[in-house]
């Protein structure tokens, strides 16, 4: 699978699904959300 397709999913599942999916996912939504803003 794409790495790249698989940070995009790991990132709109995220930000559906808020910080459970943050838990799951670890650093790479964690990142995406502060540096957005989202936390």
């Amino acid at each position: 699978m794409n790495k790249s397709l698989t940070i995009m999913i790991a990132f709109l599942t995220g930000f559906l699904f808020g910080s459970e999916f943050q838990v799951f996912s670890g650093d790479i939504i964690q990142l995406d959300y502060e540096a957005l803003g989202f936390r």
